[in-house]
């Protein structure tokens, strides 16, 4: 049944309204309330094609989209289109290949004949994976649509594991030349040299601040160097960079062109020594670095500056974790506000003992926290569930600013129980604690405040695959 209110009333109603199906709802029962939702509801659009989905519905919208029945391509700010298929679809002696060709097919002319009308669109991402079934022409058509977006300022492609980007070199450089006003660009595949990706992008885009590149282990970036020689390239506003493939020994040779640089992420990514050492030499100081394996040359770099403000390592030993704690943590000491130290055991130096503790107290600024307590087992002795609560009681009185806190390592069920943890924090008093978040490899516990104590609440199961602050 449909109904009427007051316009006032209804722009206020759609702006407290956050999930798409309650504007459904709104925009369904009340005339006035169409219009206003619209935007809101159009906002960000996926599209996915031959698969089961929840997202299948909004194919229709880009068939309606091609005929003329619809303007609300003029309000999707952001769009992605994935068309990865089954794997019964994979099978090239099946006959269901057939079908997979001649939907890529439809889909190709479906998205370049919709494309012009996403004037408002500001992120895109698409998989065009040729092995797919995707054609090294089509790919080229629907980057050069895109091209002539005004607004569009990111771009996501991603052409999925094998060759890289089909598409004949000098396809690829003239149709990725066409973007002038890009500021995000993520690539996705595998490539013996990206020359012909990173070139035109770098070259012609001068307010491009964030790149991300995610090949194979094979996959090298090598190439920046000739990027420098075919564009004279000289200066690049890259503020924020991940690697996700090897990087090779020619690379310190581009970071003269990366003064910009603040924010590195190459987890995935094998590092030269002269990767950091360059960075120290060209006075290159990061306030955001996830990077894994300890060296030499990463820790001489840690220490050669200060304000960094986000930290994560993965180390695979203790040869660091002495210089780490003495001199380096206090380096970073009055800036550093996210740290995670990612190790598989709850034994070594690199946990929380009480001498990690101590220089941690000296991080004021510190709020969200991810490293294992240091748990000694020794044979014949049982576990003490209170040494968990002290550590954990500790480290909330020295850190009064912390917000989140991840304690890996042990199961809930030996050392860190509810009633363990209510034990650390029952006697702690701060007007911000409510914001504190406290997991374990399986649990997440939330604080609440209850006749003016504040209690530790299991509010469900942690997803351990990523952390809050990770760049992809």
């Amino acid at each position: 049944m449909l109904f009427d209110l007051p316009a006032e009333l209804t722009e206020r109603i759609v702006k407290q309204l956050s999930s798409q199906r309650d504007l459904l709802r709104l925009g369904s029962a009340c005339r006035q309330a169409r219009a206003a939702c619209k935007p809101h509801i159009f906002f960000d659009l996926t599209v996915q094609v031959c698969r089961e989905s929840q997202h299948n519905r909004n194919i229709s919208i880009l068939k309606s989209l091609s005929r003329g029945e619809t303007d609300m391509a003029k309000f999707v700010h952001n769009l992605s289109i994935i068309t990865i298929f089954p794997y019964r679809y994979t099978d090239s002696y099946n006959k269901t290949a057939r079908t997979q060709a001649r939907a890529l097919k439809k889909m190709t002319k479906l998205i370049v004949s919709v494309i012009p009308q996403f004037v408002s669109l500001n992120y895109f991402h698409c998989d065009l994976e040729c092995s797919g079934g995707y054609r090294s022409p089509d790919v080229d058509i629907i980057v050069r649509a895109l091209a002539k977006l005004p607004h569009l300022s990111s771009l996501n492609l991603d052409f999925g594991h094998g060759p890289f980007l089909l598409v004949p070199p000098y396809l690829t450089r003239s149709s990725l030349s066409q973007f002038k006003n890009l500021r995000s660009v993520k690539i996705c595949g595998e490539a013996s040299s990206y020359e012909t990706v990173l070139g035109p992008l770098l070259a012609n885009n001068p307010e491009l601040t964030h790149l991300t590149i995610v090949g194979g282990q094979s996959a090298l970036v090598t190439s920046l160097s000739e990027i420098q020689a075919r564009y004279n390239i000289h200066y690049i506003p890259i503020i924020s960079i991940f690697i996700g493939c090897s990087l090779d020994a020619t690379i310190p040779q581009f970071l003269p062109h990366l003064r910009h640089l603040r924010i590195a992420e190459l987890n995935d990514a094998v590092i030269p020594a002269g990767f950091w050492m360059a960075l120290v030499h060209e006075g290159i100081t990061l306030i955001t670095l996830l990077t894994g394996i300890t060296t030499d040359a990463l820790m001489a770099y840690l220490e050669s500056y200060s304000g960094l403000e986000v930290l994560s390592l993965s180390p695979v030993n203790e040869h660091h974790a002495g210089a780490f704690y003495r001199r380096i943590l206090l380096h970073h000491s009055y800036s550093l506000r996210k740290l995670s130290i990612e190790i598989k055991s709850s034994m070594g130096r690199w946990c929380i003992g009480p001498r990690v503790l101590e220089v941690l107290s000296r991080c004021m600024k510190l709020v969200e926290l991810n490293m294992p307590i240091c748990i000694i087992h020794q044979p014949s002795v049982m576990y003490d569930s209170r040494q968990g609560a002290v550590y954990l009681q500790n480290i909330l009185t020295l850190l009064p600013n912390l917000r989140k806190l991840y304690l890996p390592g042990i199961k809930p069920n030996e050392v860190y129980t509810s009633l363990c943890l209510q034990r650390a924090i029952s006697h702690f008093r701060s007007d911000k604690l409510p914001d504190l978040e406290v997991s374990t490899d399986l649990w997440v516990y939330r604080t609440k405040k209850e006749d003016d104590i504040y209690v530790l609440r299991c509010v469900g199961t942690w997803d351990a695959t990523r952390l809050p602050w990770r760049l992809w």
